[in-house]
């Protein structure tokens, strides 16, 4: 099995540095231009199957991908959806987010989404996908793709403090070779088709 993971393209909320959580989400006018260059990307790829997000900032990235991909099926599924964002949803990112994104003391102050719990909906998530033979995309947001990226790797939700975010123009592959270890790449689209 081989899994193409994908991150939304900007949206007027990233540029504004706006928490967004299961909020909808536009895409910025780069946004747009991201999900076109990741689109690009991966139009010569064989794709099975694709899962995207329902909440709109993903499905119209995802939609960017069907566009080369018109007879692959695709699914938008809340369990790809972005970490429930409680109190903080809508508002101003605060003072070192970045550094307490999975604190849980920040998780219990601000009601957010437990990151264990994050981490449980993308094991059970990929429970779903797994044995299936071939290629799955599956576009989602920042804190979701990190935890399926742990989940599919073995490691605790307690790791998700140590990772580095999914910016908005990388692809990540993860694929098992023929020994049924895993294996990821990184695929910058700026780079790519510079």
């Amino acid at each position: 099995m081989k899994i193409i993971l994908v991150r939304h393209g900007e949206t007027i909320e990233n540029k504004n540095r706006i928490i967004q959580g299961d909020m909808p989400g536009v895409l910025s006018e780069l946004g747009v231009s991201q999900a076109k260059r990741i689109a690009d990307r991966l139009k010569e790829e064989k794709i099975d199957y694709i899962y995207s997000s329902d909440l709109a900032r993903s499905a119209d990235t995802a939609k960017e991908i069907v566009k080369f991909h018109p007879d692959v099926p695709v699914e938008f599924i809340e369990e790809l959806r972005e970490r429930g964002m409680g109190d903080l949803k809508g508002k101003g990112a605060p003072e070192n987010w970045s550094a307490n994104l999975w604190n849980l003391e920040t998780a219990e102050r601000y009601g957010l989404e437990m990151p264990e719990e994050v981490v449980n909906r993308a094991k059970n998530f990929i429970g779903r996908i797994n044995g299936f033979n071939g290629t799955i995309l599956l576009v989602g947001h920042m804190g979701v793709n990190q935890a399926i990226e742990l989940a599919f790797f073995g490691k605790s939700w307690r790791e998700l403090e140590g990772m580095n975010a999914q910016k908005n123009n990388i692809i990540i592959v993860m694929e098992f070779n023929e020994d049924g270890n895993l294996k990821k790449e990184l695929i910058n689209c700026e780079e790519s088709l510079k």
